[in-house]
């Protein structure tokens, strides 16, 4: 039964209800959080179906997140299932402006520039693409004013375009536009631009910055598309359409459909002629004020109020208080709290400059309060005997400048109710005793004449660096607190903590801090972590330090706010932070961009707040330090946090730092114990046999001749004969079951957990739930679209192709529908086998690589095990032994099996030349092999271990290239992917690839090489 306007009524409001039945042109609706959004537009997309008889595909509804489009999906679903309502969802345009723009490009991809099977790039793929085709570019002319010269690396080059290409594609620039423009660089952007989109067609691919530049494309170079989704989505014929720019500087696009040079209904309201410039962002959330002026100012009237409940860095307070507007922010996030409160004293000053210039502006002032259990601190003097009882503060009789003294600290309680700000220090600052501490000062010079704790309800950042500024010349200890305001938990929090830091490859305690608070733990790691890592850049990258915490809140109370008071005591700006804890209030989509780019050159985020949970920073290469001061639920998860700062980077080897409390460092050593056998005590010992080697190149350098593959496939059509069969027949049991085994849904039941009950037959059971799989129900015309789609093929000659067959559409249809996976697997390859054959060619190109490249630094620095190294230098090796091999001064080996090769292969007569390649494995070789990571699925590449030359029964010359491998490994799919890609180069180039086994290079079994 369909929703009547009279049912919803009883479920909407006034206005809910208006914005649910009006249909008649279009309709604008502005709404705060919490007024019914999605119930409104769920009920509205359910009217238009019900009462209106809108099909499918005549709806479109964009959301901006994935989360979002999932939520209404889901909703809309459950709405039409409680109605009793039959309809395919997956015809409706519902998702993000990204999907609905691919579902175009997919739908009508016949007239885009996209072949099937496209590749869709993500953000590394993306500059990986650009980074193999570097060369491309560099021979544009002027290139090097959009990705910079050559000596700053193809892969710095490659982030530089890759910036600038996607701005051209997200902000839908004119190429033509760019091309004729004045300036030389935006020339060159436009030409570097022209030859992306060229490779992009000669790859098949497509960018995501792209999805909407080429929807666009598509939209505007289509009229016929254009055609099909005005009508569908206006509902009625349409005469004409104007696609709009706004803005001098092209802008953004929207458009307008008119009949009979008429607009189709009313508009309410217009945001189109909002100049889509870019913004400076100088706060983080920050929205363009352009866009959040105009909604005030069509929703509001002067000196009404403007509530914003979650105001991120307070854009919609700005623009109030730049509008003369009274204004209400609140917000749970304390640095919201405080940048806000920035932002508004800023803006309230320069409004303050114009009045003494000019014609007298007015603005709104501000108060701050804290409404978190407000009640509690309704009575300042009953909050203050409350919080010295409840911390346990000796009270101070006679002072009148502290309140009290705990722990050998003199506590100060600032005012409650608000957060405190540099005012709040005055009455202090006055009452400083400077004669006394004078004479603290003679007794001790190097110890703080007074230990001082502000105990606060949240503060202004630099509130303890204000403190010690004004007692200069004086040195004071300054800590500020920030408490919980339930009067259940009013305390500070402290921990037993433990410094555990790695130098030179040892894991040793420094430091150990009993009752130490987190401030002191967070300041002492970012302290070291500074001194010991803040001035590397390996690859260009900066070093990065990640803190832990057990919970979401104690991440946000606790943490966050120790970490920022540590960074500006250090000054440096707390923007280097981030935080990644899989919450979307906490955590926005330019955080977890930011933090997919932390391994870039161009990232400046190096401070990560985790939560102890998922996969979360697992992966980041320049992650030299990870502090954990709360134990984890789970104990693996210590050492998981604790190797994960242990990564080669660059080209010499650096120190990692690991900061854990006193129960981490015990879970430590028992995970050590349990995995490795080893204690941290133990671990301590592997790093005192390693020496740090100077690596040099040996002139002149050695190169190797390759031979790089290019396989290409042609398709070549053949006729279909009628009658032909796919192969696919439901009669014959045997055949049909074995070819649909692994789609059925099977559970299986068994009594008892051990191997005895899994093989008892009596004690197991199994169903075939295949009934209960999600299909998608095809007819004969969705089924001969589908194949049209991926074949590429005019629909009604495919419905010609299908009947044909000795299946006939209709049986396709019916298998189809038993197995969807069927028309994927099976029934679209056959008929692409009877349509085409696949003539394969192959090309070779010679060329020449370096084995190793010259350092800019004149050598490598590496560390390895001193029963490992093996010098050019060294007097057991002759002058013969000499000239065979080394094309560096010295090999660092990793263990002791390709040690001993190397020297039963320098001794053996029939080896003519040897070099260890497996030592300097990132980038400073051009000799490596790219293979298909079978797990990633991405482009790797792999550097072997050993080439040596060796001379062969007639004579001649053959090189060998060597990998030795521990035996457990031989069989992984990793080592058989690089097998597999080596042996093709190596077959090409005229050379042999083998693999070793480790235990035979430790018994001395080279000779299979031989």
């Amino acid at each position: 039964m369909s929703p009547s306007p009279t049912a919803l009524q009883s479920k909407a409001n006034p206005q809910q209800l208006e914005a649910i039945l009006a249909t008649d042109g279009p309709v604008l609706i502005i709404a705060g959080p919490g007024s019914g959004k999605t119930f409104t537009l769920v009920e509205r997309i359910v009217y238009l179906i019900t009462h209106k008889g809108v099909a499918p595909e005549s709806l479109l509804v964009v959301t901006f997140t994935d989360k979002a489009a999932r939520e209404l999906t889901t909703r809309i679903s459950n709405r039409l299932a409680e109605l009793d309502i039959q309809f395919n969802l997956n015809e409706m345009y519902l998702g993000t402006f990204h999907s609905i723009c691919l579902r175009l490009l997919e739908d009508y991809r016949e007239f885009t520039r996209l072949k099937r099977s496209f590749t869709l790039f993500d953000q590394f793929d993306q500059q990986y693409f650009l980074y193999q085709h570097i060369k491309d570019f560099r021979e544009l002319p002027d290139a090097e004013l959009v990705m910079g010269d050559d000596q700053t690396g193809r892969w710095a080059q490659s982030e530089n375009l890759l910036k600038w290409l996607n701005k051209v594609g997200e902000e839908a620039l004119d190429a033509t536009s760019l091309a004729a423009a004045p300036e030389p660089e935006i020339r060159a952007l436009a030409t570097c631009f022209a030859k992306y989109q060229e490779l992009l067609h000669e790859h098949n691919s497509l960018d995501f910055s792209g999805i909407q530049y080429e929807a666009l494309q598509l939209l505007e170079k289509r009229p016929e598309v254009l055609g099909q989704l005005r009508d569908k989505l206006t509902g009625q014929k349409v005469s004409r359409m104007h696609l709009y720019y706004t803005g001098e500087d092209g802008g953004n696009p929207y458009v307008s459909f008119t009949k009979d040079d008429r607009a189709i209904g009313k508009t309410i309201a217009r945001f189109d002629d909002i100049v889509a410039r870019i913004e400076q962002q100088d706060y983080p959330t920050q929205k363009p004020e352009a866009l959040v002026e105009r909604i005030i100012k069509a929703s509001s009237n002067p000196g009404d109020i403007v509530f914003d409940c979650f105001m991120g860095s307070g854009t919609a307070q700005a623009v109030a208080m730049k509008l003369g507007r009274r204004f209400i922010g609140a917000d749970i996030n304390q640095g919201a709290i405080q940048t806000t409160t920035k932002r508004l004293v800023g803006i309230g000053d320069g409004l303050r400059q114009q009045s003494l210039g000019g014609e007298e502006r007015r603005f709104t002032g501000f108060e701050i309060h804290n409404v978190n259990h407000y009640d509690v601190f309704r009575n300042p003097v009953q909050a203050r005997e409350l919080l010295l009882e409840a911390l346990e503060v000796q009270k101070l009789e006679f002072s009148t400048v502290f309140d009290g003294e705990k722990d050998g600290r003199m506590v100060k309680i600032m005012p409650v109710n608000r957060i405190a700000t540099r005012a709040d220090l005055n009455e202090l600052i006055a009452g400083f005793d400077y004669k006394s501490w004078e004479r603290k000062q003679n007794e001790s010079p190097n110890r703080p004449v007074e230990k001082i704790t502000l105990v606060c309800m949240g503060h202004e950042p630099d509130l303890a660096a204000q403190l010690e500024l004004a007692a200069k010349p004086f040195k004071i200890d300054v800590e500020v607190v920030d408490i919980l305001r339930d009067k259940a938990d009013l305390e500070f929090k402290r921990d037993s903590q433990a410094k555990v830091a790695i130098k030179k490859g040892e894991l040793r305690i420094e430091k150990f801090y009993a009752n130490t608070r987190t401030d002191e733990f967070v300041d002492i790691a970012i302290e070291s972590f500074l001194k010991e890592s803040g001035e590397l850049r390996p690859e260009g990258l900066l070093p990065k330090l990640a803190f832990f915490a057990a919970t979401i809140d104690e991440l946000t109370s606790e943490l966050r706010p120790a970490v920022e008071r540590a960074l500006l005591k250090h000054g440096i700006p707390t923007s280097r932070i981030l935080v990644n804890v899989g919450d979307d209030k906490l955590t926005t989509n330019d955080d977890i961009r930011e933090f997919n780019r932390l391994d870039t050159e161009g990232s400046e985020k190096q401070f990560i707040l985790l939560v102890n949970k998922g996969r979360e920073g697992w992966n980041c290469r320049s992650l030299f330090g990870v502090g954990l001061f709360r134990e984890p639920k789970s104990k693996v998860f210590v050492l998981q946090a604790t190797m994960r700062c242990l990564r080669a980077i660059g080209q010499a080897q650096h120190t990692g730092h690991v900061f854990l409390s006193d129960d981490n460092l015990n879970t430590l050593n028992d995970e050590l114990q349990q995995n490795f056998r080893i204690s941290a005590d133990e671990l301590q010992k592997t790093g005192k046999d390693k020496e740090r080697v100077e690596i040099r190149v040996v002139e002149p350098p050695v190169k190797i001749k390759l031979v790089r593959v290019r396989k290409q496939y042609q398709m070549r059509e053949k006729a279909l004969v009628p009658g032909q069969t796919l192969g696919i027949d439901r009669a014959d049991k045997e055949v049909w079951n074995t070819l649909v085994e692994k789609y059925r849904l099977i559970e299986t039941q068994q009594d008892g957990l051990t191997a005895v009950d899994a093989a008892r037959a009596s004690g197991s059971r199994t169903f075939d739930l295949t009934s209960r799989r999600e299909k998608r129900a095809f007819s004969r015309l969705s089924l001969v679209a589908e194949v049209s789609r991926y074949l590429n093929r005019n629909p009604l000659e495919i419905e010609e192709l299908l009947d044909a067959t000795k299946e006939g559409t209709d049986e396709l249809v019916a298998v189809t529908n038993e197995f969807n996976e069927l028309l994927y697997d099976e029934i679209i390859p056959r008929l692409f086998r009877q349509l085409y054959d696949l003539d394969e060619s192959q090309q070779t190109e010679e060329h020449e690589v370096d084995l190793i490249k010259l350092p800019p630094n004149g050598y490598y620095e590496v560390s390895a095990a001193k029963d490992k190294i093996v010098r050019m230098s060294d007097t057991q090796i002759n002058d013969e032994e000499r000239a065979k091999s080394f094309h560096l001064d010295t090999y660092c080996f990793d263990s002791g099996s390709e040690n001993w090769l190397f020297w039963d292969l320098l001794r053996e007569q029939r080896v003519k030349k040897i070099y260890f390649t497996g030592m300097l494995t990132h980038g400073q070789s051009d000799f490596f092999i790219q293979y298909i990571d079978p797990d990633s699925r991405t482009v790797r590449s792999y550097y072997p271990d050993f080439i040596f030359q060796r001379e062969e029964p007639d004579g001649s010359l053959k090189y060998v290239i060597v990998e030795v491998k521990a035996d457990n490994q031989i069989e992984d799919a990793v080592v058989q992917a690089k097998k597999d890609f080596a042996q093709q180069i190596a077959v090409a180039s005229g050379m042999e690839y083998r693999i070793l086994k480790s235990s035979d290079a430790d018994k001395r079994h080279f000779r299979v090489l031989l």
